[in-house]
C-alpha cells in the first residue's frame, strides 16, 4: 500500500501530514488534491469503458452460445 500512495505523493496527486500520537507514535493522514480528484476522475473514466466493452464481449458470446442451442 505504501509504495502507491509515494507514487502518488511524487506525482502530487496526494498530500500527508502527520500527527504525533503518545510518546513515540505518530499517525499520517493523506488528503486528495485537486490533479488527483482529476486523475481518479480520468481513472475511473477508463475503467467504465473498459467495463462496457468487456460486457459487450460477453454478451455477445452469450447470444451465440444461445444461437447455437436452437
Amino acid at each position: 500500500m505504501y509504495p502507491a500512495l509515494y507514487r502518488m505523493q511524487e506525482k502530487g496527486y496526494i498530500t500527508d501530514y502527520k500527527v504525533k500520537v503518545g510518546k513515540r507514535r505518530s499517525r499520517v493522514y493523506y488528503h486528495i488534491e485537486e490533479e488527483g480528484k482529476t486523475a481518479l476522475s480520468a481513472l475511473i473514466a477508463e475503467y467504465q469503458q473498459v467495463t462496457k466493452a468487456t460486457m459487450a464481449v460477453l454478451e455477445h458470446e452469450v447470444d451465440q452460445t444461445q444461437d447455437n442451442c436452437l
